[in-house]
């Protein structure tokens, strides 16, 4: 999901922001009109930057120009300030994309407040979406807006739980009838996707742990185009079937799932394609070594979600000689010492000098995030941010007192 900002800058700069707008310009700015006060424009993207009271006061400037898409970053609810939601409703009215970190609007609310938005991204959400408590007197059997132009309502909740979205069961209901939905729940519905031809983008998730060995490929077979491959509790999984039939894959997930055993490893060893990769898996070391060895020129962000996964990436690095040239994005879910992950501190000279690119370091371990402070060259090149989003964390206890008596999806 994280491509729907790319277009918006760098990621890390906006995930801590407070108050932050940023707007896509789809035309020019008039080189005779002055760029309004509290407002920075960049000219060669076509980005401009605000915050909520300079888009307030700047209203009538920037209706002079068209917008592509709006990121809001650490910015209030909308409708707690009357000027604010007119300016808004006003100025992004035709805007097709509408990406928001740290959500605090009622996504029923941000539908209508957007009725021509294509894409509604709520990134790290933090918002209450109960429609049946906020507005009981609503007809559930009415869409949100007519002609809605929404195909795709996606989100977040903290740093790793991509996907998800804390969304009560009649607001559900409410949304598929304005924006109507496919939903994966079982393998009878998984294998009845085959004949959704054009699929660019799969993600598969299972409340318990699932075989899939049977399905996988025989849907797979029928996607051709597949780009973005995320499983989830999935048993049964193997590269080989992955990577013969979604030769276009350029992102992968394979999260609390199983890889089976190969017999060769030349048929893993041709993920020509793959810039992303997220692993919490039981594989064969075998297995993994031989995956990673072969997606490692194009590879550009892994996410290794546990501590066996941290030890075994870090080790082929220094173990190599494996060298990851473009990798710029690294998350290791681990709190460990490099002892218990069989890593020792003259051991990291050897993963500097694979990882070249690296821009961006996520983990909670002390010891790696000290020696990327301290010896990594040049000094504040490479950020290092925490496992867990700061924001989300302290807004966790009143996020589990409002869920915890509704269902949710």
């Amino acid at each position: 999901m994280w491509e729907h900002i790319e277009e918006f800058g760098d990621l890390h700069t906006v995930l801590y922001a407070e108050d932050c707008i940023v707007l896509h310009l789809e035309t020019p700015w008039p080189t005779d009109s002055p760029v309004p006060n509290g407002c920075v424009l960049i000219p060669d993207s076509g980005l401009l930057t605000t915050n909520t009271k300079s888009l307030v006061a700047a209203k009538s400037a920037l209706t002079e120009v068209k917008i592509r898409g709006a990121l809001f970053a650490g910015c209030v609810e909308f409708k707690s300030s009357e000027s604010l939601q007119d300016a808004v409703g006003q100025l992004l009215r035709a805007t097709q994309k509408i990406c928001i970190f740290h959500n605090r609007n009622a996504i029923y609310n941000l539908i209508r407040l957007f009725p021509n938005a294509k894409i509604l991204a709520l990134l790290h959400d933090l918002a209450r979406h109960v429609i049946e408590e906020d507005e009981p007197y609503v007809n559930p059997l009415e869409p949100l807006v007519e002609s809605s132009l929404l195909t795709d309502v996606i989100g977040s909740v903290g740093w790793i739980n991509s996907g998800v979205l804390r969304i009560s069961w009649v607001t559900l209901l409410a949304i598929f009838r304005t924006c109507p939905l496919v939903e994966v729940d079982s393998l009878e519905t998984f294998i009845a996707l085959s004949g959704f031809e054009h699929l660019r983008s799969l993600t598969v998730s299972f409340s318990q742990l699932t075989d899939v060995s049977g399905e996988l490929g025989r849907v797979l077979e029928t996607w051709p185009r597949l780009e973005k491959l995320h499983l989830d509790s999935c048993s049964g999984v193997r590269l080989s079937t992955i990577n013969t039939r979604c030769r276009r894959l350029t992102h992968l997930g394979l999260v609390n799932s199983e890889v089976s055993a190969e017999g060769g490893t030349s048929t893993i060893a041709s993920f020509r394609q793959l810039e992303f990769v997220q692993v919490s898996v039981s594989i064969e070391r075998a297995t993994f070594d031989v995956f990673l060895t072969a997606i490692s020129r194009n590879l550009r962000t892994i996410n290794c979600l546990d501590d066996n996964m941290t030890s075994w990436f870090l080790s082929l690095c220094f173990c190599g000689p494996v060298l990851f040239p473009r990798l710029e994005n690294i998350c290791l879910v681990t709190s460990s010492p490099l002892l218990k992950l069989n890593i020792t501190p003259s051991d990291l000279w050897d993963v500097l000098k694979a990882v070249p690119a690296l821009r961006y370091l996520v983990t909670d371990s002390y010891d790696l995030r000290v020696f990327v402070e301290n010896f990594w060259e040049p000094r504040g090149r490479v950020s290092l941010l925490w496992c867990d989003c700061v924001v989300c964390g302290v807004e966790e206890p009143r996020l589990k007192a409002i869920w915890e008596n509704f269902d949710m999806i």
